[in-house]
């Protein structure tokens, strides 16, 4: 299962109890978003891994460390990412 259909699961799932305090429904639809590019780009990563495992073989040293680095780079970005949905969410908490 994909991180994209966990996610998208979890959100059709009824709630479970009432937080005692409305929400603001811009700050939910953010971070619901911002949970699934970051699922996207998971599931991009895993997918273009498992296309890439290839026998030790056939794997050609001088491939290998620019697809480390590029995805050194992505799994950079989406740390980024994670980091600013946690401030969001630091944000919100804050303010309620």
């Amino acid at each position: 299962m994909t991180v994209r259909r966990s996610i998208d699961q979890l959100l059709a799932e009824p709630a479970v109890a009432d937080l005692g305090y409305p929400a603001d429904q811009r700050m939910v639809a953010t971070l619901v978003l911002g949970l699934k590019l970051l699922a996207d780009s998971i599931d991009e990563i895993e997918h273009r891994l498992t296309q890439t495992t290839r026998p030790h073989e056939v794997v050609q040293a001088t491939v290998v460390p620019s697809d480390v680095s590029h995805l050194t780079d992505e799994i950079r970005d989406i740390t980024e990412q994670v980091g600013k949905l946690a401030k969001i969410i630091r944000k919100a908490a804050k303010e309620r």
